[in-house]
């Protein structure tokens, strides 16, 4: 299709759908998947020229989408039509569009794009925006499932997945040996040894003395244990707690099987991640449902930085926050010990806040991943991949400082 005609085909969708949108907003249904939504700042987007161009406005009760130009206060972002029917087809994200540098800030915050996510996705997707203070924690069988359970390779997969869809996440103790911990430690140290600042295949970050740390190590299958992970008879009974159809990652291409390392005083990169979901790079309507199991080599205590979740928050949608803002929900610590697996969807919400301790052991885990079978809707190997596609030194920038135009990568 020509490209002139391809974009006024994508006009008319979004002229199409927005007209709807325009009378859905302050319908009953609309509010109460807002319920739990604050009260928003103007949001504007248009496309290049204004070819199509829409006015959101949430006080905390009412919803408005029309077609009035912005006014001073105002953000207003500018990006193409293809990416914002994305946005609204849940297969694009607003920190994608930023790492992509494929938005555009005419005037305001450009952050207020991403406040908006959540109140985004439940107009055009009708996800409801998730209430930290009550989370629907009921399982299939109307029971409460409590978000600090823990579990056994003992127990029933049918208990094991109740769990997993009803919190979006699982905690298994006494999964791997010591003796296997022992040499997974030593796999570990030798993938750090290994990695090396714009590789391609490793995440960096800066600490609070100003040194390039590893945070993230994706090439771990090239280690012959770690490759075989996926075959291990624990795993696979873990497996038959997951939803049917979910297929392994390839431990032969990147991010097949990752190593985690959490580090203490970071100033810098993506090492003390905030409030994120695994398919906030874009992709959720075809990747999830994803479940990704963590192997810990350590025990995971608020001094080694342990993982976070919101339970419940695969089922809704949450925006952004930083784990340590004092108006941020503080979730449930996944209290795992060193042996311990974690099972978790790609779209719970959780958090990796700062170790509390300087001297460590800090969290160091091995992830495995489970897929639909699908493929990158524009053909690309992998969503995270624009984390790293404009960095020559594997150095990964906060969100707001790729909005504020400091660290961006390659500047």
């Amino acid at each position: 299709m020509p490209a002139t005609q391809a974009l006024a085909t994508q006009l008319a969708q979004l002229q199409q759908r927005h007209s709807a949108l325009c009378e859905l907003a302050s319908t009953a249904h609309t509010q109460s998947l807002l319920k739990a939504q604050p009260r928003l700042p103007v949001l504007h987007l248009q496309t290049p020229e204004r070819t199509a161009a829409y006015r959101f406005c949430y006080d905390g009760v009412q919803l408005r989408v029309d077609t009035d130009a912005p006014q001073d206060g105002d953000a207003v972002i500018e990006l193409s039509a293809e990416d914002w029917l994305g946005l609204s087809d849940d297969i694009e994200s607003t920190p994608a569009l930023i790492y992509g540098d494929r938005i555009h800030c005419q005037q305001g915050d450009a952050m207020t794009l991403m406040a908006w996510e959540p109140a985004l996705r439940a107009l055009y997707q009708g996800i409801p925006v998730y209430d930290p203070q009550s989370p629907d924690l009921r399982g299939a069988d109307g029971e409460l499932v409590a978000p600090d359970a823990c579990f056994t390779l003992d127990d029933d997969p049918a208990v094991l997945r109740n769990a997993l869809d009803t919190l979006g996440y699982l905690v298994v103790h006494d999964v791997f040996t010591s003796q296997e911990l022992t040499r997974f430690r030593e796999y570990a140290s030798q993938l750090h040894k290994q990695a090396r600042e714009g590789d391609k295949t490793s995440w960096w970050g800066k600490n609070s003395l100003g040194e390039s740390v590893l945070c993230r190590v994706l090439i771990a299958g090239s280690i012959a244990e770690l490759h075989d992970l996926y075959d291990d008879a624990r795993i696979q009974r873990l497996k038959a707690a997951m939803p049917e159809g979910l297929k392994a990652a390839n431990p032969d291409e990147q991010d097949g099987v990752t190593v985690i390392f959490k580090n203490p005083s970071m100033v810098a990169g993506l090492s003390d991640l905030p409030w994120h979901r695994d398919c906030g790079m874009g992709g959720h309507a075809l990747m999830c449902p994803t479940v990704i199991i963590s192997i810990y080599l350590y025990d995971a205590t608020d001094e080694a930085g342990a993982l976070r979740f919101l339970p419940g928050s695969h089922k809704a949608s949450f925006g952004f926050a930083d784990a340590t803002d004092p108006n941020a929900p503080r979730g449930v610590r996944a209290d795992a010990k060193a042996g311990s697996v974690t099972l978790h969807y790609g779209d719970v919400m959780h958090a990796a806040p700062e170790p509390q301790s300087k001297t460590g052991p800090f969290r160091q885990s091995i992830l495995l991943a489970y897929q639909p079978d699908y493929q990158h809707h524009q053909g690309k190997r992998h969503y995270n991949d624009v984390l790293l596609d404009k960095s020559e030194d594997g150095q990964i920038p906060h969100l707001k400082a790729m909005v504020s135009g400091e660290n961006k990568p390659g500047s």
